[in-house]
C-alpha cells in the first residue's frame, strides 16, 4: 500500500525541462572597393546546444569569392567554404571570419549580399531549433573626391572656384589668422586642412585633401597672401671704418666696399648709422646680431670679409660687406736652400719637390739636414731615419713666415741584398706618362713636373709600364686620399685640381720599391724645349714682344707702301722724301727688333743650362763614389783590425 502511495505523489510532482537557445550574427562593412577584400565577423550566442550548423551563400558575385577562416580555438565537427558544423559551442563566441572578395570589374552602381542560410541547432535534449537567414549588403564605395564649395573668409579667390580646378590665389588685409571653409561633393568623404589657418607676412601655401569613401585623395592648393603692411626701409645713412677711406663714396644702395690697412693692424672700428622710414622720419630698422657696428678683432693677412645687416620691419635683411685687406708683408719664401741625405745619389734643385734616392743593402740608416732659404722660415724633417728593405718615405716641410708651406718628397730604396741600383733604376721607370691636352715632356728619369692650366677643373693621366714590369700605380693628390691601379696601362681623371694642387703617382714594383712623381699644377707656368727646364716668364715676354714687332712693321710696310700709291696718284711732289723719311723709321724699328733676343738664343741658353745640370750631375756622382770608397776602405780596416785583436 505504501509503495503505491510513493508512485502516486512522484506522479503528481511536475517535471520542468529547459530547451536550448542561440542567436548568429554576422557583422560586414557597409561598402567596400573595387578589387577589396573585405571581412565579415560570424559570431554566436548558445545555452545547452550540442550542435550549430551554419551554410554561406551569396547574391551578385560568384561564389568562389567567398572563404571562411575558423576560429582554431572552436570544436567544429566540419568547416569550408561552404559552411561548418560545430559541436559544443556555449556562451558569446566568434566563430570565424567570412572573406568576400569584390571583383574587379564592379561599378560604384554594384549591389552584392553576402548570405547565411540553413542555420539551425540542436540542443541538449536533442531539438532541433531553426534560424532566420542573416543578409548583408554591401555597396561599392564612391571615389568622388572633390569639393562642391571652397571660400577663404569674404575675399574673392582667384580663379573663381571650380570643383576640377585645383590651385587658387587670393590676397587678404592684414590679419593673422583666416578661415578657410571647404565642402565635399559626397558626404562619405573627408576633408583636412579646412578651418581656421594662421598667416605669415606674404605668401602662405596651404592645402585641402579631400579623401573619398574608397579611399583615393585630392589635393586643393591656395596661396593665400597676407598684405604687409610693416615698414620695408633695411638701408644705412653712413658706413665708416674709423680711420681708413673706403674705396668708393658711401651710397645706402651700393652694398660692396673696400679698403686696406696696414700690415701691424689687428682690429678695426666699423660705425654704422640706420636710415629712419620716411613716412614718420623714426627708426623701425635694426641691426641683425652680431652684425651691427663693432669692433672687428684677428684681422687675418689677406683679406677679411667684414658684414653689417640690416634688418627691416618687415623682416627683409639688406647685407653690406667690407672687403679689409691686411697688408701682408711677412716672407713669402718656403724653399730649402740645402737638402743633404747621407747616402744615395741625387741632385737637389729648390724647385723639385720629389726625389726618389736608391741606396745600397748595407745603408740601414741615413742622415737627413735641410736648411731652409730664409731664416724666417721653419723646416720640419727627421734628422736620421732608420730604412727597411724596399721603400721608405721621407717629407720635409718648410713654413714661410706668411705661412705658406712647401712639401719636399723624398723616397729612399734601401736595396735587397745582391741587387744593383742599375736594377732598381731600370724597374721603376715608366715607359711612358702622358696627360691628355698638355705636353709635359716625360723623361724616365725626371720626377718632378708643372702642369699649366687656365680654366679646366679637371685632368687626365695616361701611362703604361714596361712589359717585364710588375707593379701597381697609386695616384694621389693633397686633397683625396689614393687611387690604386694595378694594370699595365690605363687612364685616370683627377678633378677638381686649381692652382696649387699637387698630385703625386707613385710606381710601386712587385719587390718592394718605388718612383714617385710630382705634378704642380700652376696657372700660366711654361715650358719649352726637350727637357724640363723652366723658362724665366722676362724670356717668354721679349720673344713674344720680338714677334709682335716683326709682324707689326710687316703690317706698316705694307700699309706704307699701298699709301704712297695713292698719295702719288694724287701728287706726286715731295712724296719722295716722306717716303724715305718713313722707310728709315721703320729699318730703324727692325735694327731695334733685332737686338732682342731671339727664339734661338733661348735655345742655346737651354742647353747651356742643361748642360751645366750634367756637369754638376756628373761631379756629385764623382765626389759620391769617391766617398762610398772611403768609407769601403774604412769598413776593411775596421774589419781587418778587429779580427787582429788578441782573442
Amino acid at each position: 500500500m505504501k509503495k503505491m502511495l510513493t508512485l502516486f505523489i512522484l506522479l503528481l510532482i511536475p517535471c520542468f525541462v529547459r530547451a536550448g537557445s542561440f542567436s548568429v550574427g554576422m557583422h560586414c562593412p557597409k561598402g567596400a572597393g573595387i578589387g577589396e577584400t573585405i571581412s565579415c565577423k560570424i559570431t554566436a550566442s548558445a545555452e545547452s546546444i550540442s550542435k550549430l550548423s551554419i551554410s554561406f551563400d551569396a547574391e551578385g558575385l560568384p561564389k568562389s569569392n567567398i572563404s571562411f577562416v575558423k576560429n582554431n580555438g572552436l570544436n567544429f565537427a566540419s568547416a569550408d567554404n561552404n559552411g561548418f558544423v560545430l559541436n559544443d559551442p556555449s556562451g558569446s563566441i566568434e566563430i570565424g571570419t567570412l572573406n568576400v572578395l569584390i571583383p574587379s570589374d564592379a561599378t560604384e552602381s554594384s549591389k552584392y549580399k553576402v548570405i547565411l542560410n540553413n542555420i539551425s541547432a540542436v540542443d541538449t535534449e536533442s531539438n532541433t531549433i531553426n534560424y532566420d537567414n542573416i543578409t548583408s549588403t554591401i555597396s561599392i564605395k564612391s571615389s568622388d573626391n572633390s569639393l562642391s564649395s571652397l571660400s577663404v573668409g569674404n575675399y574673392q579667390l582667384s580663379p573663381a572656384f571650380n570643383k576640377d580646378t585645383l590651385s587658387y590665389k587670393v590676397n587678404v588685409d592684414d590679419v593673422p589668422k583666416i578661415t578657410i571653409n571647404a565642402t565635399s561633393s559626397d558626404s562619405d568623404a573627408t576633408i583636412s586642412g579646412a578651418g581656421e589657418v594662421s598667416l605669415k607676412y606674404g605668401d602662405n601655401t596651404k592645402e585641402v585633401v579631400v579623401t573619398s569613401a574608397s579611399g583615393i585623395s585630392k589635393t586643393y592648393k591656395i596661396i593665400i597672401n597676407r598684405f604687409d603692411s610693416r615698414d620695408k626701409t633695411n638701408t644705412l645713412n653712413n658706413l665708416v671704418v674709423a680711420g681708413y677711406d673706403l674705396d668708393q663714396t658711401f651710397d645706402p644702395k651700393k652694398t660692396t666696399y673696400s679698403t686696406t690697412v696696414d700690415s701691424n693692424v689687428t682690429e678695426i672700428k666699423i660705425t654704422a648709422e640706420l636710415t629712419p622710414c620716411e613716412e614718420d622720419n623714426k627708426i623701425k630698422s635694426s641691426f641683425v646680431k652680431n652684425y651691427g657696428p663693432r669692433t672687428v678683432k684677428k684681422l687675418k693677412y689677406g683679406k677679411n670679409t667684414v658684414q653689417v645687416k640690416v634688418r627691416a620691419e618687415n623682416e627683409t635683411v639688406r647685407t653690406y660687406t667690407i672687403n679689409v685687406t691686411r697688408i701682408d708683408d711677412r716672407d713669402p719664401n718656403n724653399y730649402l736652400k740645402t737638402l743633404e741625405i747621407s747616402s744615395g745619389r741625387y741632385t737637389f734643385n729648390k724647385e723639385i719637390n720629389s726625389y726618389t734616392i736608391n741606396v745600397e743593402n748595407q745603408v740601414s740608416i741615413v742622415s737627413v739636414k735641410a736648411i731652409a732659404e730664409s731664416e724666417k722660415s721653419t723646416v720640419t724633417s727627421p734628422a736620421k731615419v732608420e730604412l727597411k728593405e724596399g721603400s721608405n718615405k721621407i717629407k720635409i716641410t718648410v713654413v714661410a713666415e706668411n705661412e705658406t708651406k712647401r712639401e719636399y718628397n723624398i723616397t729612399i730604396n734601401r736595396l735587397k741584398k745582391g741587387t744593383t741600383i742599375e736594377e732598381v733604376e731600370n724597374i721603376t721607370y715608366l715607359k711612358s706618362l702622358k696627360i691628355v691636352d698638355k705636353n709635359i715632356n716625360f723623361h724616365q728619369k725626371i720626377i718632378s713636373y708643372e702642369i699649366p692650366i687656365t680654366t679646366e677643373n679637371e685632368i687626365t693621366f695616361s701611362y703604361e709600364l714596361f712589359d717585364d714590369i710588375e707593379g701597381t700605380i697609386e695616384i694621389k693628390d693633397d686633397e683625396t686620399g689614393p687611387i690604386k691601379l694595378s694594370s699595365q696601362k690605363s687612364e685616370i681623371t683627377m678633378a677638381p685640381i686649381h692652382d696649387g694642387s699637387v698630385i703625386y703617382l707613385n710606381l710601386m714594383t712587385k719587390e718592394g720599391y718605388s718612383r714617385q712623381f710630382t705634378f704642380n699644377v700652376k696657372t700660366a707656368d711654361y715650358y719649352i724645349g726637350d727637357i724640363d727646364i723652366p723658362v724665366e716668364k722676362e724670356k717668354l715676354v721679349i720673344k713674344w714682344t720680338w714677334q709682335l714687332i716683326v709682324a707689326l712693321v710687316s703690317c706698316l710696310i705694307i700699309l706704307c707702301e699701298f699709301g704712297y700709291m695713292v698719295y702719288f696718284a694724287i701728287k706726286k711732289g715731295g712724296i719722295e722724301n716722306k717716303r724715305d723719311e718713313v722707310r728709315r723709321t721703320i729699318e730703324g724699328g727692325i735694327e731695334e727688333a733685332k737686338k732682342l733676343p731671339k727664339k734661338s738664343e733661348l735655345r742655346r741658353e737651354q742647353r747651356a743650362a742643361a748642360a751645366k745640370l750634367k756637369q754638376e750631375e756628373k761631379a756629385r756622382k764623382a765626389e759620391q763614389k769617391k766617398l762610398e770608397a772611403e768609407q769601403r776602405k774604412k769598413q776593411k780596416e775596421q774589419a781587418r783590425l778587429e779580427k787582429e785583436k788578441p782573442k
